[in-house]
């Protein structure tokens, strides 16, 4: 108590740029010290400024979800002990069975169980709500949308704290609906741009839709024949609500290999593997919308596991970007095995990632889901 006193003689500028810093949990306690740090913490300024530092440097802590448990990794990077917090089931663990985390935005996860209803969940803070499900309206589009089930997005679009929902529902027909966290209700998207996007499109359902520029972005394949195909990547713009195409270069566009869509900076990048030289490329969009402007970021090839040099690393489609470190670092989480290894493309080395020994056979489930969240105080309003 007499340290927090003494903090508090501090000037408030000072005091901001210290607790601004800070974790969240830390926060937490300390909107208990007084009325005035209470008043700071729940800010929105505040918030919005403690957010962007964690953006800044890259803060994140990994989520883990199996069918009995919920921890996060707090500081996966450290080269300490790292920190572990398991979480209460959201919706109560009676109930369900595991959960997918389908959208990620500034802390704030879309997950859906199971069964049941969608959810918005701030696991720092403890935040969540239960997403009424949309009703089915009786007019839909009549464009096909063929092997496909529902696709989601979650991010916000001109003001920033109004966090949406997207929905795809697809079937015999389209239906595209919004839900708005400030309306707390759905609405149908009708008279869109649907069309004129080519939307004949198969998206790839065991794919989440990557939210980046006021967009969620879907990759899918346009089918031009019966049998010929060709790369697509579809974004629904949260601010005006209308679709676009994002321009891919012939020698991705045509590619016929495994394809996933991730979140590279503030960019939008590529996964594709490559089945005959047994490696995975990376392209980036280093300026959005332009199609000139994607590159190769590096390759990831095949390698044996330091630490157990019999143990090769499977096939390039059993990987899975969890998130980038930085410039040259990589978080991938091997399939089926579900290990977490760091790759670096400088020295082209994998390092697995040392887990606390409270997890420890975590990925002995058969069921496993990793993601990566910038911890925050974004609100559930």
């Amino acid at each position: 108590m007499r340290s927090a006193k003494k903090i508090e003689c501090l000037p408030d500028q000072l005091i901001q740029e210290i607790l601004s810093t800070s974790p969240v949990k830390s926060l937490i306690q300390s909107s208990c010290v007084s009325n005035a740090w209470r008043n700071l913490i729940t800010d929105t300024s505040f918030i919005n400024l403690h957010l962007n530092r964690s953006i800044q440097r890259n803060k994140f802590s990994l989520l883990l979800s199996n069918s009995d448990n919920i921890y996060s990794i707090h500081d996966p990077m450290s080269t300490t002990t790292t920190a572990t917090t398991k979480w209460p089931f959201p919706y109560g663990h009676e109930s369900h069975n595991y959960y997918d985390v389908v959208g990620s935005c500034n802390g704030l996860l879309l997950i859906i169980p199971n069964r049941g209803c969608l959810g918005i969940w701030n696991p720092s803070t403890g935040d969540f709500i239960c997403i009424p499900s949309p009703c089915r309206s009786l007019k839909n589009y009549t464009v096909f949308l063929p092997l496909c089930d529902k696709m989601y997005g979650f991010g916000y679009g001109s003001n920033r704290s109004d966090y949406k929902i997207v929905s795809i529902d697809c079937g015999a027909a389209v239906e595209i609906r919004v839900f708005s966290m400030q309306s707390r209700s759905w609405k149908t998207i009708e008279g869109s741009n649907i069309d004129n996007v080519g939307f004949n499109t198969t998206l790839y359902t065991d794919s989440d839709g990557i939210f980046v520029n006021g967009a969620v972005h879907w990759l899918g394949s346009f089918f031009y024949t019966k049998i010929d195909k060709v790369k697509r990547v579809i974004a629904f713009d949260l601010g005006c609500e209308e679709f676009r195409k994002i321009p891919l270069p012939d020698h991705l566009k045509n590619s016929n290999e495994y394809s996933r869509l991730s979140i590279w900076g503030e960019s939008i990048c590529l996964f594709i593997k490559d089945c005959k030289e047994r490696s995975s490329h990376i392209f980036v969009m280093k300026e959005y919308g332009v199609r000139d402007s994607w590159c190769k970021l590096c390759t990831i090839p095949e390698a044996p596991i330091p630490k157990a040099p019999k143990r090769n690393i499977p096939h390039a489609e059993y990987w899975s970007i969890v998130c980038f470190v930085d410039d040259h670092k990589i978080l991938l989480q091997q399939k089926g095995l579900y290990n977490l290894f760091l790759y670096d493309t400088r020295s082209d080395k994998f390092v697995e990632l040392e887990l606390h020994k409270d997890i420890k056979n975590f990925f002995d489930e058969a069921y496993c889901f990793v993601c990566a969240y910038i911890p925050s105080l974004v609100p559930i309003k």
